[in-house]
C-alpha cells in the first residue's frame, strides 16, 4: 500500500524538502513500518530480529525484545496518518497480544527480560540472558504505543510491564545501570556509562519509576559517542524531547562524523556513493562470521563493535541489521532488520543533494519515529 501524502510540515528538518523528496521519505518510512507488520509472529507475538532479503522468508528465528518494543511503536504509527496501513483496532489488538506475551510468558528477573529468545519454543539465546537496555525498549515501546492509541486496557497492561522493573536491583555501586545477567544469573561485568540515544530512555524510565531509584542524580555519564555506530546516537530522539541538551548535541556531532566518514569511503565502497550510515551488526556476505552464531544476528548495542570497514560488495544485496551497514532497500521493498528499518528515512539518506546530515527527518507528530 502506498501511503497517502498529507500537507507538508510547517517546521522541522523535513520542512525544506521538495514534494518529491517528501514522497521519497514517506515511501521509505512506510517500508520501515512494513517490516514490523510483516515480522510480528502469530505464534508468539514478538518481532523477528532479522529477515532474509533474498530467497524464502524466515518464519522462525531469533526474536528481539527491543525490536518488539520498536514494533509496538510501528504498529501504532501504521494505524495513523499518513500511513493507514492497518486499522487502529488491529494495532491495539496486536500490541495488546505482544504486551500480554511479555507479561505472562517471557522469563524475567526483577522485571528485566532476555535480549533474544527463539521463536520456536521460546528458548533464551545469547549471553545476555537478561538485558536492561532491551527491556527498556520493550517497555518504552509499550508505553508509547498505548498512549498513542489511547486504549485504557492497553495502557494498564503497559503500566504493569513498566512497573515490575526493579531498577534499584539493576544498579551498580557507582550508580550506573548494569548491562544485565548472563545465563547463570550472574551480573555481566559492565555498566551503561554513556547517555545517548540508546540508553537515555532506560535512564529516564529508572528515574521516573514508581519505585524509588536510589541512584537518581548520582551516576556520572558521558555523552560523546562519535566513535560508535549511528544507532547509538539516534535511538530514542523522537520519543523524548531532547532539544538543546548535551545528548542531542552529541547525537548531531556523531551523525555528522558518520556522514563524513562514509563520504570519505565513497571511492572505496560502492554503497557509500549513494547512501551512508555505519553501525554495528551484519554486513555483506560473511562480514560477521568472526562472531559466535548465537550472538551475531542481533540488534546488539552492548556487544557488537561498530562496523567501520564494511566489505567491498555490490550495493543492494546485503542483510542489514539494527543500525547495521546500510545498503539499498531490496526490490521487495523492505530492509531486513527490525531496527535498521526503524528509521530507514535517516540511515538511508541519499547522498549528493548538498543537504546537511539529518539527525531526524521527523517534522510532525504523524511522522515521528525512532531514527536508526
Amino acid at each position: 500500500m502506498t501511503p497517502r501524502m498529507v500537507s507538508a510540515p510547517a517546521e522541522g528538518p523535513a520542512a525544506g524538502l521538495s514534494a518529491a523528496e517528501q514522497a521519497f521519505v514517506l515511501r521509505l518510512q512506510a517500508q520501515g513500518l512494513r517490516y514490523f507488520l510483516d515480522n510480528q509472529l502469530p505464534s508468539g507475538p514478538l518481532v523477528l530480529d532479522r529477515q532474509a532479503n533474498h530467497g524464502p522468508r524466515r518464519s522462525h528465528g531469533l526474536v528481539s525484545t527491543a525490536a518488539t518494543g520498536m514494533g509496538f511503536v510501528a504498529l501504532a504509527l501504521a494505524a495513523a496518518e499518513p500511513y493507514r496501513l492497518i486499522t487502529s483496532a488491529e494495532a491495539v489488538r496486536r500490541v495488546r497480544r505482544g504486551v500480554a506475551y511479555a507479561l505472562r510468558q517471557l522469563p524475567h528477573t526483577r522485571g528485566v527480560v532476555p535480549h533474544f529468545v527463539h521463536s520456536a519454543g521460546g528458548a533464551v539465546v545469547g549471553f545476555d540472558a537478561r538485558s536492561t537496555v532491551e527491556t527498556a525498549w520493550l517497555v518504552a515501546g509499550a508505553l508509547w504505543a498505548a498512549d498513542f492509541l489511547g486504549e485504557p486496557a492497553l495502557q494498564a497492561a503497559a503500566g504493569r510491564l513498566a512497573g515490575r522493573v526493579d531498577w534499584a536491583y539493576w544498579t551498580a555501586a557507582d550508580g550506573r545501570l548494569a548491562h544485565g545477567h548472563n545465563a547463570r544469573g550472574r551480573f555481566l561485568g559492565a555498566t551503561w556509562d554513556r547517555l545517548n540515544g540508546e540508553t537515555v530512555f532506560m535512564y529516564a524510565l529508572a528515574a521516573g519509576a514508581a519505585r524509588p531509584w536510589p541512584a537518581a542524580g548520582r551516576p556520572r555519564l558521558r555523552t560523546g559517542h562519535d566513535d560508535l555506530g549511528l544507532f547509538v546516537a539516534q535511538y530514542g530522539l523522537d520519543l523524548l524531547d531532547l532539544a538543546g541538551s548535551d545528548v542531542r548535541a552529541a547525537a548531531d556531532a556523531a551523525t555528522a562524523a558518520n556522514y563524513r566518514l562514509c563520504r570519505e569511503l565513497a571511492g572505496t565502497f560502492a554503497t557509500y556513493r549513494h547512501f551512508w550510515g555505519l553501525s554495528a551488526g551484519d554486513g555483506p556476505g560473511r562480514a560477521a562470521s568472526r562472531w559466535p552464531t548465537a550472538v551475531t544476528p542481533r540488534t546488539a548495542r552492548s556487544t557488537a563493535p561498530p562496523t567501520s570497514r564494511p566489505r567491498r560488495r555490490r550495493s543492494g544485496s546485503t542483510r542489514s541489521g539494527c543500525g547495521k551497514t546500510c545498503t539499498r532497500p531490496t526490490a521487495g521493498g523492505a530492509a531486513s532488520c527490525a531496527a535498521a528499518t526503524a528509521s530507514v528515512t535517516s540511515t538511508w539518506t541519499r547522498v549528493g543533494s548538498g543537504r546537511t546530515p539529518w539527525a531526524s527527518m521527523s517534522g510532525r507528530r504523524s511522522w515521528r519515529w525512532i531514527t536508526c
